[in-house]
């Protein structure tokens, strides 16, 4: 799934220089284009992705939530582009946060990596030295890159078992994906969807599982109890459209497959 690919970006919004609400006199607005700005004094960033929060109230407009995917001129990598993944808001819906993430060319798909590889950067919007916040986030750019290219390679090499993919997608299927109520065989989560992620190895596993946690469509029975009686329904999963909560599933299954590619903790 691509984090608003082709989305227009509002100008408005990310140049803002207001707040929505009241807030205390140690609320530092920091629009997004400055950030943006900031990190181009030290690689060629572009804007190739935006995404925004819908908003319940007019006036709330143009202060919201919002996303923006950054590529730097040396960004290309394996299969794909790393990335920056940058949130901000003017309403106090949440600090600055920049992500790493990695785009493969093949499907179109955005990754977002967990701590394992690079922490994230969080600014709270009462600090003033913000700068240096990005300025630490730019000098570590080329040495995540490395680092992911080395981390592909590993999970490219690590090949898996059927048992291993089983206790994986159960893995997945109990702690990440959000199912109450539902039967679900959590081993759908590995079928490939495209040709390009067939494989057993880790990388091509995670694309897979990755693919079928966002995008939906996997078979599960619903269950419920009506007058005393267990009502069983055929479903599918629902697409994962919130980006928040697109950011979180990511997260949660790179430092899943992390734990199987390095062996940090072993979990098969």
């Amino acid at each position: 799934m691509s984090f608003g690919l082709g989305n227009e970006v509002n100008e408005e919004l990310v140049n803002q220089r207001g707040v929505y609400g009241n807030v205390s006199d140690k609320y530092i607005i920091t629009p997004t284009q400055d950030i943006i700005t900031e990190l181009n004094k030290y690689h060629g960033f572009k804007t190739v992705g935006y995404n925004q929060a819908n908003v319940r109230k007019k006036e709330k407009a143009n202060y919201q939530k919002h996303m923006v995917m950054l590529e730097a001129e040396d960004s290309k990598m394996f299969d794909g582009t790393l990335r920056i993944v940058l949130f901000n808001s003017n309403d106090r819906s949440t600090s600055i946060r920049m992500y790493l993430g990695y785009y493969r060319d093949a499907c179109a798909n955005d990754v977002v990596f967990g701590d394992d590889l690079m922490e994230p950067v969080m600014i709270k919007h009462t600090r003033q030295d913000w700068r240096s916040s990005v300025k630490e986030m730019a000098d570590n750019y080329l040495s995540a890159k490395q680092q992911t290219e080395d981390m592909i390679d590993r999970m490219r090499t690590k090949k898996l078992s059927y048992g291993d993919i089983y206790k994986l997608t159960e893995k997945v299927s109990n702690d990440i994906w959000k199912g109450s109520g539902s039967i679900l065989d959590h081993t759908q989560f590995a079928n490939a969807q495209r040709e390009d992620d067939l494989g057993k190895d880790l990388w091509h596993t995670y694309q897979r599982i990755q693919c079928n946690l966002l995008q939906g469509g996997v078979d599960r029975i619903l269950t419920h109890v009506d007058d005393g009686q267990v009502i069983k329904k055929l479903s599918n999963t629902h697409k994962v459209s919130d980006v928040s909560e697109q950011i979180r599933i990511n997260r949660l299954l790179h430092t899943a497959c992390m734990e199987v590619a390095w062996l940090v903790k072993t979990i098969l």
